[in-house]
């Protein structure tokens, strides 16, 4: 018997039952059970009715034990008492001994070879509800495909998954099936291979036991397995079926399953390739997923990020190679690649600290893409069902409504980004001018959408690559800015929107992205390898002018990011001009206005750039902002007694700042007119 109390791994303790299970084939009696079992098994099978499969009725097996008992108690040299009793208790409160259930498995697999007229059907019954090794199932059926029963087993694992595949709801409770029936109906509507990895059926507990059965065809008929896989046409058992480690632990088997797997797009008169509804190739590319993370296990030690991605980069580049050698490869990879760049944008939101193969992943398939030459024009027609409509955009730019559509599948920012990483390669290199355009038009089409891949989350770090890529495709404009700024105007009915209609809250979205993306250009020409400060300059001014503007206008709740936004612009000022230009940096504070807090957090970026505090102080005297007074008016207004709203973070920065600022030079008496928090109008008459 196996401790199954102590603490072990689930797979370390289903290796040792097996291997327990195995041994008891060397002991005497073994042969002398089998024996007994195999006729009353082949009797019991001749009585059986199929319908007790689909109503949930037990097998009549059970109607057999006395006998089954009687025939091992009446045997010359009994069998050990234990197994009389586990032998005869087979149902799911049954013993849990290992030898017992391998006994059970050969018979079971013996009596479906010996006795094929009755069909597997009593078999999978008795599988379902009975602790019985389904391992011995799978050594017989291994054994016999090589051998002369290799037709028999093949019939009975097709007539297993057609079986599945016409009653999807065996795997789950009575109460469950109708609502998972009608669920799978739905889903087979749908048109996106997306669904695969994101169908709506994943949080249904299904399980069938002999679904495994079918791992039998492994080491012989691998072809075999893939296509009976396809044949059950549901996604859960197909999922349940290589969530076995035997596969997902074995990358190169994992390989060769996915270059075997039947084509997953056919093409649509000449529009554009499509999905055809088969399961296999997709569910295994979730698998490499899962095997990348159980073989390095970042949970086992320090390793950083880094040194993780690095180390799963060979993995995911053999994964590419095999995608890429499919007769399907094009279609599969650009569908892969824009999951992993939405996965990997819907988990930006949680912990950055913990690893996950995702970015990895990305970086191989791409550049495996990229080194083949493939990018705008196959990704037009990957994506052909994904990307806006070109007929509608002059509608959807007039009205600021778009045309958004909300779920879990990849969305036209993520298409768009998919086609732009294989036209770059990677983020070092240089997007094709022959490209360039036509990404840039993608570009704007997806703002104009409203697609739901622009969505920042909240508490996320920005600018990142997502806004990175699409700013190195200005680059290669002539006029950048003034492209930029093309695209910034074309959503300003969508900003009226969110400045103007209570229920539309979120029409700023494709602004903030696109002013994101700003930022990025900025970063680009002032830092880039080939450096532009005058044009640096030039869009730092256009995206000051942008930017805040779009946070005076839009709601309290959602305009901190904006504000967060221009503090960040204003972080990269020292850089793009001179961190003792204290005349230029003192103008661009002094057209922030009298909003205190806004002030205190664009001066505190450019004070952690480099720029002497006393002497912007005093260049800030020329357009009349006595800094000193202001920052102490900021503090007091947040310290204030009696407010329930907790203190801005900003007060104790403003608190370092007045430290190192000279005495205030007051220039007259200074009248403020209060107008909400910290914000006054009035300065300094």
């Amino acid at each position: 018997m196996i401790d199954t109390d102590s603490p072990m791994d689930w797979r370390e303790l289903h290796r040792r039952e097996v291997t327990a299970g195995r041994a008891v084939t060397s002991h005497p009696s073994f042969g002398v059970s089998l024996s007994i079992l195999r006729p009353i098994l082949s009797e019991a099978f001749a009585k059986f009715d199929p319908a007790t499969r689909t109503e949930g009725r037990y097998s009549p097996i059970d109607l057999e034990c006395e006998q089954i008992k009687a025939a091992l108690v009446s045997q010359p040299h009994p069998l050990p008492e234990k197994w009389i009793s586990g032998l005869t208790e087979i149902s799911m409160h049954g013993v849990n001994d290992p030898a017992v259930e391998w006994i059970w498995g050969v018979a079971i697999a013996n009596a479906i070879i010996e006795y094929p007229q009755y069909g597997a059907d009593a078999a999978w019954s008795l599988l379902e509800n009975r602790h019985i090794s389904q391992e011995a199932v799978i050594q017989i059926f291994a054994d016999s495909l090589a051998g002369a029963s290799r037709n028999v087993v093949l019939e009975a694992l097709t007539e297993l998954a057609s079986f599945i595949g016409a009653h999807p709801g065996i795997g789950v409770y009575a109460p469950e099936r109708h609502g998972l029936t009608k669920r799978l109906e739905e889903w087979r509507r749908k048109e996106l291979i997306e669904t695969v990895w994101h169908d709506p059926l994943d949080h249904v507990p299904w399980l069938y036991p002999p679904m495994s059965l079918l791992t039998a065809l492994l080491p012989t008929e691998k072809a075999c397995f893939l296509t009976l896989l396809e044949k059950t046409r549901f996604p859960l058992a197909v999922s349940q079926a290589l969530d076995s480690p035997e596969i997902f632990e074995r990358l190169d088997l994992l390989l060769e399953l996915l270059i075997l797997a039947p084509d997953t797009s056919e093409d649509d008169s000449g529009n554009g390739w499509s999905w055809n509804r088969n399961l296999t190739a997709p569910k295994l590319l979730a698998a490499t997923l899962k095997h990348a993370k159980e073989a390095l296990d970042p949970r086992s030690d320090i390793r950083t990020i880094e040194s993780l991605d690095a180390q799963a980069a060979p993995i995911f580049a053999a994964v590419a190679e095999t995608i890429l050698k499919r007769h399907d490869g094009t279609f599969l990879s650009f569908q892969w690649l824009g999951h992993l760049i939405g996965e990997d944008h819907r988990q930006s939101n949680r912990r950055s600290e913990i690893w996950h193969p995702i970015r990895a992943a990305m970086s191989a398939l791409a550049e495996a893409m990229a080194s083949l030459d493939i990018g705008l024009d196959q990704g037009l027609r990957a994506f052909h069902l994904i990307l806006p409509a070109p007929s509608r955009l002059e509608e959807m730019r007039k009205s600021g409504i778009g045309d958004q559509e909300r779920g879990w599948v990849t969305s036209a920012t993520d298409a768009f980004l998919t086609t732009t990483l294989t036209e770059q390669a990677d983020a070092r290199s240089q997007t094709r001018a022959s490209a360039a355009t036509s990404l840039i038009e993608l570009y704007h089409s997806v703002l104009i959408r409203r697609d739901q891949g622009l969505y920042v989350f909240q508490q996320d770090p920005f600018p990142t690559w997502r806004h990175w890529q699409p700013a190195q495709l200005y680059l290669s404009m002539d006029a950048p800015v003034a492209e930029w700024e093309s695209g910034w105007r074309s959503l300003a009915e969508q900003r009226r929107r969110a400045f103007m209609t209570h229920d539309d809250t979120q029409a700023d979205d494709p602004s903030f992205f696109h002013a994101c993306v700003g930022l990025s250009l900025v970063d680009y020409l002032a830092f880039g390898a080939t450096a532009r400060p005058k044009e640096a300059w030039e869009c730092w001014l256009s995206l000051f002018d942008c930017v805040f503007s779009a946070a005076l206008q839009l709601n309290w709740v959602r305009h901190d990011r904006w504000r967060h936004l221009l503090a960040k612009a204003f972080a990269r000022l020292p850089h793009i001009r001179r961190v003792d230009d204290f005349e230029e940096m003192a103008a661009q504070l002094s057209r922030l206005g009298g909003d205190d807090e806004l002030l205190v957090w664009c001066l505190a970026m450019i004070l952690d750039n480099g720029v002497e505090a006393p002497l912007l102080a005093q260049a800030m005297q020329i357009h009349r902002v006595n800094l000193t007074a202001r920052l102490a008016d900021f503090i007091a207004w947040e310290e204030r007694e009696g407010t329930r709203r907790p203190p801005s973070p900003l007060a104790e920065k403003a608190k370092e700042i007045v430290q190192v600022l000279p005495p205030s030079l007051v220039y007259g008496q200074t009248v403020r007119v209060r107008t909400h928090k910290n914000v006054f109008l009035g300065e300094a008459l």
